[in-house]
């Protein structure tokens, strides 16, 4: 269970990315509990307490396109460091809110701090895929950091109850803005490797339209399943934004547990987060991302309804544990399958994109939690938002399905050398016209002397290429493995298949049709000259072999 922290070994910019975030990530949550519970001692009112949660969650729905914008095209080390510093500020600020006359003084405050982070986590989640290198271990490290983050949640949280029960919950904004200065010290001293940002992409007119490309990327193209896995989140978004009010109300008024016991309660969900990264990381080689996340999703659901209807005592602990556990996997498998679909000089953007829209349900949640409470009750409440989050899952469950297989294409496509620098909009065209095909042990694909009817290119296994020319025995050719791709000859000069290419173990293809084929040498002067250059020096190397054969 510990192999995904081999990850860390050697990688000294990710270790001082991690540890930076996770001091300034229990001090978040240290924060925000503590927030909640003064400004519940200080007014009695639930209504006060999700105005004062939507406030916090308003800037990150208004300013998180814009900010995947500037991470995209700005320096991203220096975002974070400029946000850290901002946000050290805030918590100060809130120092002086210590009665029902002062809590004015931490709306701006909260909002402010939250535009602060709006500029950082677009840039964190896009430089960590860079820092990682591997994509295979992109889900370890989002593992890990899922790990640390939930040991912060159980730190933050009891500590903040701590606080809340000594009176004295002021003590978490000083502590939080330590962190964040701790946080933009750890940020010096990671080395980001270097990257070319363009002025304008080529796909893409002004400023707005590069805004809105994060928008059109999860909500038009993919086939749409990237649309159906972020409607599927805004329902989890739902009871994001109204847990807090819940788990202060649930406790003191259902649970007999005080205004700590909202603190004791986050930390037992801290915990089952920390227990379910460490199972999540230990299982990541063997798991499908799209499974891991319908399955996280559906039996969070569950969860969190028996939480909602649980008796006083030890049970509504254990289930909030498990829910705790069922939660990372969603999120591990979210964020992973963002970093992996989406190309790099979109991620800030689309992460932008994603993360707005999950903020703007979040902000639904607070806003009807307080008179839902106040209509039904906290019970009747966690349970009707559950509920809309379940009919969200089961509403985009044909696509979800469908998700490994529509962004898998995607992603293989742009490490093939020849189509790499296509642009994103041609590459997301061609992607859904080539068509994945498995192919037994030594079977012959292609056929010397068939007609030639598409391109394929290797996704898996490997193939040999031979060919008889006039004689009775066949001469080999080549090898082709991962990416490599051949059928262009046929296609190219319009002749029949001047060799035969056969699997030498399974294999599996993508396959693109002549008619589409042609279309992309159209689109794209650079992919012609490339392939019709390497058809050239095929033809003419298969002719010399076949001529020396004789």
């Amino acid at each position: 269970m510990l192999g995904p922290y081999g990850v860390l070994r050697g990688n000294r910019d990710l270790t001082l990315l991690f540890g930076g975030q996770v001091v300034s990530a229990f001090g978040d949550w240290l924060y925000i509990l503590a927030l909640v519970v003064l400004a519940y001692d200080l007014t009695g009112s639930a209504t006060l307490v999700a105005a004062l949660t939507f406030v916090r969650l308003l800037p990150y729905a208004l300013f998180l396109p814009f900010s995947g914008l500037l991470a995209d095209r700005g320096n991203r080390k220096a975002l974070m460091i400029g946000a850290d510093l901002g946000r050290g500020v805030c918590m100060l600020g809130l120092l002086f809110v210590g009665s029902p006359e002062t809590i004015w003084v931490a709306f701006p405050l909260v909002f402010l701090a939250t535009t602060l982070s709006s500029l950082f986590n677009p840039a964190m989640n896009s430089v960590l895929p860079a820092i990682v290198g591997d994509e295979e271990d992109l889900v370890r490290a989002n593992s890990i950091w899922s790990q640390m983050d939930a040991l912060s949640f159980v730190l933050g949280p009891a500590l903040g109850g701590v606080l809340a029960l000594l009176g004295e919950p002021w003590l978490a904004f000083l502590i939080n803005g330590l962190t964040f200065l701790i946080s933009a010290a750890t940020l010096l001293f990671v080395r980001l490797p270097s990257r070319e940002i363009s002025e304008r992409a080529e796909e893409e007119e002004g400023w707005f339209s590069e805004t809105l490309a994060g928008f059109r990327f999860l909500f038009k193209e993919n086939e749409g399943v990237l649309a159906a896995f972020t409607i599927t989140i805004t329902g989890i978004g739902l009871m994001g934004g109204a847990i807090w009010t819940l788990t202060v109300v649930l406790a003191e008024k259902t649970f007999g547990l005080g205004g700590q016991g909202a603190g004791f309660l986050n930390a037992a969900y801290g915990a089952g987060g920390l227990l379910g990264g460490f199972v999540v990381g230990a299982v990541a080689s063997r798991m499908r991302l799209g499974s891991a996340f319908i399955w996280g999703t559906a039996v969070s659901s569950v969860v969190a309804i028996l939480f909602g209807l649980s008796p006083a005592g030890v049970l509504p602990f254990v289930l909030i544990l498990a829910l705790g556990v069922t939660d990372v996997f969603s999120e591990v498998s979210s964020n992973t399958i963002l970093q992996t679909g989406t190309p790099e000089e979109l991620l800030g953007r689309v992460f932008g994109a994603f993360e707005s829209t999950l903020i703007f349900s979040m902000l639904v949640g607070a806003v009807v939690i307080g008179p839902l409470i106040d209509l039904a009750g906290p019970r009747a409440a966690t349970v009707i938002l559950t509920l809309v989050s379940v009919a969200l899952l089961l509403l985009c469950l044909p696509r979800l399905r469908r998700i490994e297989e529509a962004l898998g294409v995607r992603i293989f496509i742009r490490r093939v050398p020849v189509l790499a620098g296509l642009p994103h909009r041609v590459l997301e065209d061609l992607a859904s016209r080539m068509r994945l095909e498995s192919i037994p042990e030594n079977t012959a694909i292609v056929r010397e002397g068939d007609v030639g009817d598409r391109l394929y290119i290797v996704k898996e296994g490997e193939a040999e290429v031979v060919a008889r020319g006039d004689g009775e025995k066949e001469v080999t050719l080549a090898t082709l493995s991962k990416t490599d791709y051949f059928g262009e000859i046929a296609l190219l000069r319009d002749v029949p298949r001047t060799a035969t290419v056969r699997s030498r173990d399974s294999m599996e293809l993508y396959s693109l049709e002549r008619d589409d084929f042609r279309e992309l040498l159209e689109r794209s002067e650079q992919v012609r000259v490339a392939m019709t250059g390497a058809s050239d020096a095929r033809y003419v190397e298969t002719q010399n072999r076949l001529l020396l054969r004789r």
